[in-house]
């Protein structure tokens, strides 16, 4: 299954473009203001006379530019982008060798509600190749975001959100530094099970090589995240046989680990993306940045996360399901 993901993750149609500069992305110019104009009549030396008066207006406020800052984390820098204003800060990590724009839609979307950050790791879009290249262990992945946020100035606790493999490094991060993640948003992030039985612990493809096996052990034993808010989004369309050899009934496998997941938490909801595949992010952005907004929401207002069906997700083209079922 995760070798058909991570040719899915590495389709670049459908994420947006980032701009070239390495320090600065400017914000989408502002429109020029036009005079308007209007005929009147007015009284000039005793005579009636038409006259066309015309103003110009207050030019429209330019657009905040948005910042996409590159920060030394070692020796190498990587890029982080945010958008937005308001705690709790949100930061999101992609899938499997794939940079920051999967995230471009729903960022924006999300970032009306509080500031949303997202990333590159090591030698990814706009960030540096570790110094030797090789491969890096899920630990130093999340140790370089730590390490990011710090040195950017970043402070938590924050709303975590991982898509795919960027799922499961959220997921370890929290086991890692717990005390820096108020909640949590997983679409369709990679089970740990999935992780040793398919690729037996290493992911490899493009510009990018994890050593996830020693966090997927850890992961295996499915840590408590106790009470913290968790909206778990999944795929809508199954998998089949031909995915995942490695399992009888691949779609039960995938979505009984996202259970295991979601109950992970006393405070979650699970839901599932209708008439989309793994590329959730790109085919539905409305429903991350609504999953976004709801745990938000719980964070900021100190209050547990509503039915799943009073929730904005199921207008958004998604079915609510029973973790426990």
């Amino acid at each position: 299954m995760l070798r058909i993901l991570v040719a899915l993750l590495t389709v670049g149609a459908l994420l947006a473009p980032v701009a070239d500069a390495r320090v600065s992305v400017g914000a989408e110019a502002a429109s020029p203001a036009k005079k308007r104009c209007r005929t009147v009549v007015k009284r000039v030396h005793g005579h009636k006379k038409k006259v066309r008066v015309c103003t110009k207006p207050k030019p429209k406020p330019k657009p905040k530019p948005t910042a996409v800052r590159r920060i030394d984390v070692g020796g190498y820098k990587l890029a982080i982008e945010c958008r937005g204003a308001g705690s709790p800060t949100v930061v999101l990590d992609s899938g499997f060798d794939t940079d920051r724009t999967a995230f471009f839609l729903a960022q924006r979307d999300a970032a009306k509600t509080t500031r949303v950050c997202t990333y590159d790791r090591a030698g990814l879009g706009q960030s540096d190749k570790r110094p030797g290249g090789g491969s890096a262990t899920t630990g130093r992945i999340v140790d370089e975001l730590h390490t990011l946020l710090t040195r950017g100035g970043i402070g938590g606790p924050y709303v975590l959100g991982g898509w795919s493999m960027g799922g499961f490094d959220v997921r370890y991060y929290t086991k890692r530094y717990p005390a820096d993640v108020a909640g949590l948003v997983l679409i369709d992030a990679t089970p740990a099970e999935w992780i040793e039985q398919v690729f037996g612990g290493r992911l490899e493809s493009g510009e990018e090589v994890m050593d996830a096996g020693s966090a997927a052990v850890e992961l295996a034993t499915h840590p408590s995240l106790g009470a913290r808010p968790l909206v778990d989004l999944t795929h809508g369309i199954p998998l089949t046989p031909s995915d995942a050899p490695e399992f009888p009934n691949p779609e039960a496998s995938w979505l009984g680990l996202q259970k295991a997941v979601t109950r992970d938490s006393s405070n979650s909801i699970l839901a599932r993306a209708d008439n989309v595949g793994h590329t959730i992010p790109q085919d539905n952005s409305q429903l991350v940045a609504a999953a976004i907004r709801s745990v938000v929401g719980a964070v900021r207002n100190n209050t547990r996360l509503g039915p799943c069906a009073q929730t904005p997700l199921p207008r958004l083209s998604a079915t609510c399901l029973d973790a426990n079922a």
